[in-house]
């Protein structure tokens, strides 16, 4: 990585010394006669006079040089060396307006010349010169987003005043887009609904919400939000205990086009009730005590269990109908003992109960 080219191109009949190597690595070379059968060479020269000879290549550039047979013929020879042919690794879409190159990096060379066009065989024009040669990435801002762009570079040594060029890469391109979504979470699960979540990017339009029932397939699209800021979105009137997957890609509008990102990494999540509560346990009148829990939207009803040891086995104390009735008053206790209580919500779907999460333990002492 990082050589030169050197080429050697005999006009007179003449082949290359096979001593002579075709790459150039910044050290000097010795230059070997050229062979011709029925021809014995003494050596190399500047010009046809025979005045300056050569005898090594130790820098880039191009030149003539002509080899003097010892009967007095020549055979003259355009050298070239240049920077090796550069290559664009990879273009990728940084955001809605700008994309980013980067290339191999080559050795003994001055710098890069980036050039851009709109038309893969059109006029390219040199945007950005890389005289840090260190740096193999260039990141091209201030595009039209859904304009496809064709990207070259070469490398460049400069020699006194002049700059010496390799062969240009070969054409990439790319398109800006929104960036990919980040990952959606689920902050919120209710019987009948998922809430999602994601972070924002400036410089869009907006988000479409796909779903489906299945992880591969067709994706139905349930949602398009407006606005950047706006990176929530409650998806209701679903099945509790059915598996839903859901994507999300941004959009920009250009011109009265949506110009689309690509999509996030797909989510799953299960509709349930959501996770109970047990608000307050308080003594009511003598051996009896009242459970106060919170409301779960739209379950079928709600199931309380109670034991006598924190960490013993819970026994269901009653099952309560309905999505309001959030009491209970357990009676008939033994004064004086410590009660642990947890419930959980239901849903009833086909016959059967989809629950939440049960709640954290909670305890009261009756009177």
């Amino acid at each position: 990585m990082g050589m030169a080219n050197l080429s050697y191109n005999y006009t007179n009949g003449g082949i290359n010394n096979e001593s002579n190597p075709d790459k150039f690595e910044g050290k000097e070379i010795v230059l070997e006669n050229p062979q011709r059968r029925g021809y014995e060479f003494e050596g190399w020269y500047q010009e046809s006079t025979y005045n300056n000879k050569v005898v090594r290549i130790n820098g880039y550039g191009k030149a003539i040089i002509t080899a003097k047979t010892v009967s007095g013929s020549s055979a003259e020879c355009n050298i070239n060396v240049l920077p090796t042919k550069s290559k664009i690794q990879r273009i990728i879409s940084d955001t809605s307006t700008s994309l980013e190159l980067q290339w191999t990096q080559i050795d003994h060379i001055t710098g890069y010349e980036i050039y851009r066009s709109k038309i893969e065989n059109g006029v390219y024009t040199k945007i950005k010169t890389i005289t840090d040669t260190t740096i193999n990435t260039y990141r091209n801002a201030g595009l039209e987003t859904g304009t496809k762009y064709f990207y070259k570079i070469r490398a460049y040594v400069t020699v006194g005043a002049k700059k010496v060029y390799g062969t240009y890469s070969d054409i990439v391109s790319a398109t800006p887009v929104p960036n990919r979504v980040s990952v959606p979470k689920v902050t919120a699960v209710e019987c009948d609904s998922i809430t999602l979540q994601w972070t924002g990017m400036n410089g869009i339009t907006g988000y479409e919400i796909y779903r489906n029932e299945k992880e591969s397939g067709n994706y139905q699209k349930i949602c398009t939000i407006t606005g950047y800021k706006n990176v929530t979105y409650k998806d209701t009137g679903l099945i509790a205990g059915k598996m839903y997957y859901y994507k999300i890609r941004a959009y920009r509008t250009i011109n009265g086009k949506n110009v689309y990102g690509v999509f996030s990494a797909i989510i799953n999540k299960k509709p349930v009730p959501m996770k109970g509560e047990i608000k307050s346990i308080t003594p009511n009148g003598s051996k009896s005590l009242k459970i106060v829990w919170e409301k779960n939207p739209s379950v079928t009803g709600y199931e309380l269990y109670r034991c006598t040891k924190k960490t013993g086995t819970y026994k269901k104390l009653a099952e309560i109908q309905g999505e309001n009735s959030c009491t209970l008053l357990d009676k008939s206790l033994q004064s004086g003992t410590t009660y642990y209580y947890k419930i959980r919500a239901y849903k009833s779907v086909g016959g059967s109960k989809i629950y939440g999460v049960m709640s954290p333990i909670k305890s009261g002492i009756a009177k």
